[in-house]
């Protein structure tokens, strides 16, 4: 019998630093449905994703479209939109208050699926540390990008 993992989401405390639940946590894009260990893909760091949405994800071609495909299904664009890579105050727009941060443990499982990938087709170790470290560069243009589509589509609509 395989046992069933049930959606749990990070909760906040009162000094606004997350708590992860004990369980894996699944991708938000995910129903409310129970999902059984062989319907979903362990990315480690406790992150499963369905193993649908794995098999398109994997074929992405490009570290940067990869990574970012990745975090929609991890995290959905409603999460994204609300956080930051960092938790930190943007400089840009200093009246604006500081997003919370994106989890950690999600952050590091797409580090480790992207590494996973360039191992699969025979980049060096050397090759693979540099590319890492762009994966917080993308996230972030991951994050603008949905922000950057909700000001245009807002500013379009007649109010």
């Amino acid at each position: 019998m395989i046992p069933k993992i049930k959606r749990k989401e990070p909760q906040t405390s009162s000094a606004g630093h997350t708590q992860l639940p004990q369980q894996p946590v699944l991708g938000p894009e995910e129903p409310e449905e129970e999902l059984r260990h062989s319907d979903g893909k362990d990315l480690g760091y406790g992150v499963m994703i369905p193993t649908k949405k794995w098999d398109i994800v994997r074929r992405v071609e490009g570290d940067s479209k990869f990574c970012k495909s990745l975090a929609v299904v991890i995290w959905g664009t409603t999460v994204l939109k609300q956080r930051s890579v960092t938790g930190m105050k943007c400089n840009a727009k200093k009246a604006a208050e500081a997003k919370p941060p994106l989890t950690p443990e999600k952050v590091s499982a797409i580090k480790e699926c992207l590494s996973q990938k360039l191992k699969e087709r025979g980049h060096t170790s050397e090759e693979i540390n540099k590319r890492l470290l762009s994966v917080r560069k993308y996230l972030a243009e991951k994050i603008s990008d949905i922000n950057w589509i909700k000001t245009v589509i807002g500013l379009s609509q007649p109010q």
